[in-house]
């Protein structure tokens, strides 16, 4: 997960450096999403079913691609001088890296469940 974090602050800093703000809409949606997530359809309110590891990992391989296409529309702008010290084909082969291991535990998640 230290990946992740590291991730996060070359963006914040790309995002600085070029006087962006992220938009208080999406970081609220986000928040709402994160939270509504919570509020799983599973048949057990109080307790954690195998299904709930299922929708947890489809939303963190989501959101992983997600990242990934950031880091290729960023290597298209590699040349920019907006990018100073920044390698998106690293974040890039990075995020890959991570996709697999979660796409490793979410096949076994999913033949546990089923």
């Amino acid at each position: 997960m230290l990946e992740i974090e590291g991730q996060k602050d070359v963006l914040e800093r790309v995002m600085h450096e070029n006087e962006m703000s992220p938009s208080r809409v999406k970081v609220a949606a986000v928040r709402l999403g994160e939270r509504l997530g919570r509020l799983k359809l599973n048949g057990r309110l109080l307790r954690y079913s195998p299904l709930s590891r299922v929708v947890e990992l489809e939303g963190l391989y989501l959101v992983s691609h997600m990242r990934l296409m950031l880091w290729q529309a960023l290597g298209q702008l590699v040349q920019s001088e907006r990018l100073k010290g920044v390698d998106p084909g690293y974040l890039e082969a990075q995020t890959l890296e991570h996709i697999g291991s979660i796409k490793s535990e979410l096949d076994q998640a999913v033949k546990l469940a089923l």
